[in-house]
């Protein structure tokens, strides 16, 4: 079966419970490093009650071009203080569980 989505689980610092904030974040991201006609779909599943994790899904085609916005996020977006990082990436969503109270 084809794959159809990506997950990545990212560290939000400081933290931050607005979903849309954290995608606009991402997405403009992704429109500086890679232009608007390549800039890439994002989907924030779940953010963490506590702000500092985040799960996003994509296009798996897709996955490389968000992690590397992702990690370009604090020189691409001078006005945000908002750092993220990449934590974990899988094709298999489960896969991104952590022990732990914030799941």
């Amino acid at each position: 079966m084809p794959q159809t989505h990506h997950y990545i689980r990212i560290d939000v610092s400081p933290p931050t419970s607005d979903a849309l904030a954290l995608r606009k974040l991402i997405q403009d991201a992704a429109a500086s490093t890679s232009g608007l006609v390549h800039s890439s779909h994002v989907d924030v599943l779940w953010v963490a009650d506590s702000g500092d994790h985040a799960v996003l899904r994509t296009n798996p085609l897709e996955a490389q071009q968000i992690m590397a916005a992702i990690a370009l996020t604090p020189l691409s977006q001078n006005a945000s203080s908002t750092r993220l990082s990449v934590a974990k990436d899988s094709p298999f969503l489960p896969s991104l569980l952590v022990t732990g109270t914030d799941l």
